[in-house]
């Protein structure tokens, strides 16, 4: 959805921060944790998931910055790089084919819908939220019926804290949230997070 654009024209406006922010798997998951494989170790799937989380948060701040700093031959293609890297490599580790499936193919719904006026630009940007939207809240009730509760609970507050750091993040586009361009800026943002969200989600599955 016009990734270039936007990040050039957010970049005119704030500077973003390339905090880097890094969470460790555990490698001997406690009694009755759900518990996924990486590299062909038994890993706490939650422990995981903020591990990938906040790698996918570091590369997409980097990213920004270096829209920001205008070098798009180098760093901004590098870091696109890294981020489809990191997909694919929780792809992999993902057993549930069926949603995997499902959610590849509302991945290339993105963006094919196309406006030429504000109205039409905003509800092509809408509907694709909606649908990003309603594919990771189906998974996240999938997700609760298959674990325990308690690692549901805990599921639960790395969810909230996933929520806040999107919102957090979120504030440095407010600037650009008025006019057609805003509202690109807006739903892509939230697009990008809730696709990755529930990619991860699905390593329960």
């Amino acid at each position: 959805m016009f990734k270039k654009i936007i990040l050039l024209s957010f970049a005119a406006i704030v500077l973003l921060s390339t905090s880097n922010v890094c969470a460790t798997a555990k490698s001997t998951p406690s009694k009755g944790q759900t518990i996924v494989k990486e590299n062909k170790q038994l890993v706490d799937t939650l422990s995981l998931i903020d591990k990938y989380q906040a790698k996918y948060f570091e590369i997409y701040k980097k990213r920004n910055q270096a829209a920001f700093d205008n070098d798009y031959d180098y760093d901004f293609n590098n870091y696109n790089k890294e981020l489809k890297k990191l997909e694919s490599k929780v792809e992999k580790q993902i057993t549930n084919k069926e949603y995997l499936k499902k959610y590849k193919k509302q991945r290339k719904q993105v963006g094919k819908c196309r406006g030429i006026t504000t109205p039409e630009i905003n509800e092509c940007a809408e509907k694709d939220y909606n649908a990003i939207s309603n594919l990771l809240d189906e998974v996240y009730k999938k997700v609760e019926l298959k674990i325990s509760s308690e690692d549901f609970k805990n599921l639960a507050l790395s969810q909230n804290k996933w929520q806040k750091e999107v919102k957090d993040y979120e504030k440095a586009y407010d600037s650009l949230t008025q006019g057609t361009l805003g509202t690109i800026i807006h739903y892509d943002y939230q697009i990008d997070m809730m696709e990755f969200r529930a990619l991860l989600l699905m390593l329960y599955l």
